[in-house]
């Protein structure tokens, strides 16, 4: 069974609607075209007012399409602006919310496991087989 393209005309008269900027954009790197992808998403991050939402959305569609062409230093400096738009945006819930960030308790853990001797935290073969609930 062969797929038929959608028509884009739709969409395409509408110009200016980040949403179907952003829609065409992804349809257009989901289709191998990421060369189109890109501009439309660039236009789009240059010459729209986005709100955080949808920079973020952008941001993570432009990197994509760069990746795809092979621009991997503009894609990870995409991936550390949309980043630094999530931390920004959800710092006062992580501020309240969460007391320790996931790297730092990385660190203090494997500090941790290299200043303690194993014998506490190590089982032998066979001794953290399932038990019976009953």
């Amino acid at each position: 069974m062969t797929r038929e393209p959608l028509p884009s005309a739709p969409l395409c008269s509408a110009r200016g609607l980040v949403t179907a900027d952003m829609a065409i954009a992804h349809a257009d790197l989901l289709e191998g075209h990421a060369d189109r992808s890109h501009s439309r998403i660039t236009d789009l991050l240059d010459s729209a007012a986005l709100n955080d939402a949808q920079r973020i959305g952008a941001l993570d569609l432009r990197a994509d399409a760069r990746d795809a062409l092979g621009r991997v230093e503009q894609a990870f400096a995409d991936y550390a602006a949309r980043n630094a738009i999530l931390e920004r945006v959800n710092a006062p819930r992580i501020a309240t919310e969460v007391r320790e960030r996931r790297i730092e308790q990385a660190r203090r853990l494997a500090g941790w496991f290299e200043r303690t001797p194993p014998g506490p935290w190590r089982t032998g073969t066979g001794s953290d087989t399932a038990r019976s609930v009953r």
